[in-house]
């Protein structure tokens, strides 16, 4: 961390409280992050599934790496619609308040080959003159995806009369992520499908049980919205994945 970003730190640090909270909720990926750069100044994380080298990539490649791991569709809506909100929004006040907003949304993530569902909070912490953001803190927790995925999107204000209160909220679904909604075991059980392997003979391919096999078929199915070989295949096809 440079001189310049270890003072945004200590500086933040010393005077908003909100960093004890974003920072101290377990378990969750914590992060201070410069629009600037697209960098993360202070990143930390509990989360089982984020491992240190993924820290160590993040800390890197900053938001261009963490969003490559992301759903296209998603990532889609978010920088088409949830940001422009949230900019929006965050213009129209004054300095003042602007520190008194809290940025709620969601979003799809593939690690380790399997896919969460990513749930983050966030404030902007310092703006330029024309008002856009230039550092945010926040956090994210993690579980797994579920096939009747959206994303949620809201935006609350603090105020000393009502605490925080919601201000926005939107739901999108997101277009069908062609590229991104299965796993890489989940897209080479596909490729076995398609072949005409059964549930054991894909199990012995992979040294897998046949069990998770048949999780993992069924995990597909619901992700892509199929409800046989031929909707499987068709998917495939227009997936790339065969």
């Amino acid at each position: 961390m440079s001189k310049y970003q270890a003072a945004e730190v200590e500086n933040y640090e010393e005077h908003n409280l909100l960093l004890d909270t974003f920072l101290s909720i377990s378990p969750c990926l914590s992060y201070i992050l410069d629009y600037r750069t697209g960098q993360y100044i202070y990143l930390k994380s509990n989360v089982k599934c984020i491992s240190d080298q993924f820290l160590k990539k993040m800390r890197a490649g900053g938001t261009k790496l963490f969003s490559s791991q992301c759903s296209k569709a998603d990532m889609e809506v978010i920088n088409n619609k949830v940001f422009k909100n949230n900019l929006i929004l965050y213009k129209s006040l004054r300095k003042a308040e602007n520190e008194k907003l809290r940025f709620n949304y969601n979003f799809r993530i593939c690690i380790n080959e399997e896919v969460y569902n990513v749930q983050q909070q966030s404030t902007f912490l310092k703006s330029d003159e024309d008002g856009l953001p230039l550092l945010s803190i926040g956090m994210c927790h993690f579980s797994l995806a579920t096939d009747d995925f959206r994303i949620v999107h809201t935006i609350e204000k603090y105020t000393e009369a009502e605490g925080w209160k919601n201000v926005h909220s939107e739901t999108y679904l997101p277009e069908l992520d062609e590229s991104n909604i299965l796993s890489k075991r989940e897209k080479e059980i596909v490729k076995w499908i398609i072949e005409g392997l059964n549930t054991q003979d894909i199990a012995d391919k992979l040294n897998i049980s046949h069990h998770t096999v048949t999780t993992h078929r069924k995990n597909i199915l619901g992700k892509i919205n199929a409800k046989n070989v031929y909707a499987l295949f068709k998917y495939a096809v227009q997936a790339g994945i065969v």
